[in-house]
């Protein structure tokens, strides 16, 4: 590994592994083959991130850079929570300009520069491609000053990128903030490692890394590298809630008093929640009954449209479903694939947590101010169902009072044919095509 030329010292504060081997394939006019053998590394393969972790080029590369544990990404994710390069590179549109590529863009769903305050972008496949390959004898000298007009991507060679490394107070900034986003995913990886689903899923979803990003600077008291970088905007607070212990083996035999429960449970949830709000109920549970061809409309009202959510995951597999009627005319048929394992002994204080949550879920989605579609499925779990602790959302009392808002432009819609609920902001629009809406609510 010493006879390996690098053109500086050592790599930028958190600079990508994969930037590295890059750089030493083409400092050394060494093909990626040919630099994997003299790494101890024979299948090298920039597109597949399990080849780089090969113990024995880890050490070796160790060697040059003793501090060579910044910059592998797996430190920062698990395997599985990395990024698939398949779908191309992602970078900063300012950091590639200095021939920086940050080890957190290998993270699967981190989508911000911190150090620039703006979303990453995604190479397209033409410069994925080039850049991966390494070093080719074909192309010896690169185009330094070109710029992909589709991607925005910058391939500028090690020659310009030792020239405006000299800036200054630039290594000190990425060793700042590479410093915070390091300490965020060391923490979250281990949540991962502890067996939290939540940690699971933050690296598998997009959703579900928006969800839990509060919950866990909370939990952590760090700033996410979303808040860093001045981009993420949640601040709805959270609530951690513990519900009793799960059920043992054989205590299904009452489900027919549990029944009973769950529907004196719905009517306390009327009572507590909905007292000031039954003509709201009503009338957006006529928008989810049996379909006769005609679009119905109501006006958004948060606190009754959660509870007829509720009511729907309580009485359907999944919903919409053809010939399905409303809402609080279907019972309680799939009460047991949302409520908690519990006892007989079930009462009213589970059923209140999954409708806050749902409320709060509202609450979020609303504030993006994109029009979007809800439907209920059955592999979507209320998230407390096989785990005791864990949060909901909080809403807001002005979201909560929505529909005695004058100027709250809201409404539910749903067509003529049985389809899922729409929410859309303005009310005196033509009619929505909703086979064009992207985001989903699936409660």
């Amino acid at each position: 590994m010493n006879d390996l030329f690098y053109p500086v010292p050592e790599p930028m504060p958190y600079e990508s592994i994969l930037s590295i081997y890059l750089k030493l394939s083409h400092a050394n006019f060494m093909g990626l083959p040919s630099l994997g053998r003299v790494l101890g590394n024979e299948c090298l393969n920039m597109r597949r991130i399990w080849q780089w972790f090969q113990p024995d080029s880890i050490d070796t590369i160790k060697l040059k850079f003793p501090e060579l544990e910044k910059h592998l990404p797996w430190n920062y994710a698990p395997f599985e929570g990395l990024a698939d390069l398949g779908r191309g590179i992602v970078f900063c549109p300012y950091c590639i300009r200095f021939g920086y590529h940050s080890v957190f863009n290998l993270v699967e769903w981190h989508k911000v520069c911190v150090l620039h305050k703006c979303h990453l972008l995604v190479a397209c496949s033409l410069c994925s491609d080039n850049y991966l390959r390494g070093f080719q004898a074909s192309k010896p000298i690169p185009q330094i000053t070109s710029r992909c007009r589709e991607c925005g991507f910058y391939d500028i060679g090690l020659v310009r990128e030792i020239k405006m490394r000299r800036s200054k107070g630039l290594d000190s900034a990425l060793q700042h903030f590479g410093e915070a986003q390091a300490s965020w995913y060391t923490q979250v990886k281990k949540t991962h490692k502890e067996g939290s689903i939540h940690g699971a899923y933050y690296y598998k979803f997009s959703g579900c890394r928006q969800g839990f990003t509060a919950p866990f600077e909370r939990a952590f008291r760090m700033q996410s590298p979303e808040r860093i970088a001045k981009i993420r905007r949640d601040d709805q607070p959270i609530a951690w809630v513990k519900l009793p212990s799960f059920s043992e083996a054989g205590s299904w035999g009452k489900y027919e008093c549990r029944i009973d429960n769950i529907q004196e449970a719905c009517e306390r949830l009327e009572s507590s929640y909905l007292s000031g709000h039954r003509s709201c109920v009503a009338s957006i549970n006529t928008v989810t009954g049996y379909s006769d061809g005609t679009e119905k409309k109501a006006k958004l009202c948060p606190v009754a449209l959660a509870y007829i959510l509720l009511r729907l995951k309580l009485a359907y597999l999944n919903w919409p479903v053809p010939g399905s009627i409303s809402a609080l005319s279907s019972g309680f048929a799939y009460a047991e694939d949302v409520i908690p394992l519990l006892s007989p002994e079930w009462n009213y204080r589970e059923l209140r947590v999954a409708y806050l949550s749902i409320l709060g879920r509202l609450q979020l989605q609303v504030s993006e101010g994109k029009e979007f579609l809800i439907l209920c499925r059955f592999g979507i779990s209320l998230p407390w169902r096989y785990r005791s602790l864990d949060f909901i959302r909080k809403s807001s009392y002005g979201f909560r009072t929505l529909c005695r808002t004058p100027t709250c432009t809201l409404e539910i819609y749903r067509d003529g044919f049985g389809g899922p609920l729409l929410i859309r902001p303005d009310s005196d629009s033509s009619e929505s095509e909703t086979t064009t809406v992207i985001e989903r609510l699936v409660i």
